[in-house]
């Protein structure tokens, strides 16, 4: 009999979810109903998870569900499939990774549904996400298992350039183009600037890559296919500074996992997770300060090793056990 249901499809985030839940809880308290949706991520594994390719087709009332996880909102069959089973959204937690808050259409189900689960899980700001769903939530905080851990990040090779290498965002997006032309100034200096769009805003695509060869020429650099969790933490690795400019939270994994490999880190002030970051006792520096900033001010990083020791808890497995033993009883 399982007590918890898990409705979910195979991102990037949801098998490492399956694998730490199934070692560190007992798998036969747990059943992952997860959709095939896309073929460059690896599907969950265990006898605990069945793939489905509608919820529709599962028979709930042989489950006796005590509670139902929603690794996100952003299949709209669970939006319509809650709406319709008002019992089972009742008893349904949402785990709110970021767009699902940010961008959805605000039409009766949506608004419904997103008004009356049992609970939230998420760590942005509950005024801002109140802002956002039209509900004013306190969403329980949750440390996220990410596809890069701590063994990744240990054992990546942090293959220095002689070149200093930014990182502008985490993936494609309109404000990519506003962080570009800030650094323009810094043309004439010995930088690698990069960018990742293989998935976000893909129609700004051509332009960033149009602008940033035509700023820097060949410094220029741009990633526009999924990796493996190996290959991103060396890519973030080789950083030197990686600048979150989109007008959301956004990358967090890749915010933790710099401050951890002592990456100097700029995220938007007017975006949660900066007033976030800085409460959790790191330091962070506003990317609106870009524009106006001297070539020694952008590089300068005192607090390398300040971030590198607050954020070791983040990545301790024991904490990541605990909160989510404090989720499943809610």
């Amino acid at each position: 009999m399982f007590k918890y249901v898990h409705l979910m499809f195979n991102d990037k985030f949801n098998k490492p979810i399956v694998d730490f839940l199934n070692t560190h809880f007992n798998p036969q308290d747990h059943l992952f109903l997860c959709k095939h949706l896309f073929k460059e991520f690896p599907f969950p594994t265990g006898a605990n998870v069945v793939e489905i390719q509608s919820l529709y087709q599962i028979n709930w009332n042989e489950l006796h569900v005590e509670k139902i996880f929603c690794h996100s909102l952003f299949d709209n069959e669970v939006i319509d499939f809650l709406y319709t089973h008002k019992d089972f959204l009742k008893k349904a937690v949402w785990i709110m990774w970021g767009g699902d808050v940010h961008s959805f259409e605000k039409n009766e189900k949506n608004l419904y549904v997103r008004h009356n689960f049992a609970g939230y899980i998420g760590n942005g700001d509950p005024d801002d996400i109140a802002k956002k769903i039209g509900k004013k939530v306190i969403p329980q905080n949750l440390k996220f298992i990410f596809p890069i851990d701590k063994k990744l990040l240990d054992n990546c090779k942090n293959s220095k350039r002689k070149s200093l290498v930014i990182q502008i965002n985490n993936s494609c997006d309109e404000s990519t183009l506003e962080a570009l032309e800030w650094l323009s100034k810094f043309a004439d200096k010995d930088v690698a600037v990069k960018t990742v769009l293989s998935y976000g805003q893909k129609q700004y695509k051509e332009q960033i890559i149009a602008l940033g060869k035509n700023i820097f020429g060949t410094k220029f650099e741009w990633l526009d296919k999924i990796v493996s969790p190996k290959f991103y933490t060396n890519y973030l690795a080789e950083n030197d500074i990686l600048i979150l400019n989109q007008n959301r939270p956004q990358g967090q994994g890749n915010i933790y996992a710099s401050f951890y490999l002592g990456k100097k880190v700029y995220i938007r002030s007017d975006v949660a997770n900066f007033s976030r970051m800085q409460a959790e006792g790191y330091t962070v520096y506003d990317t609106k300060a870009i524009e106006n900033c001297t070539f020694a001010e952008l590089i300068e990083n005192t607090s390398s090793a300040h971030n590198s020791e607050v954020v070791t808890l983040r990545f301790d497995e024991e904490k990541i056990i605990e909160s989510w033993e404090a989720v499943l009883s809610l």
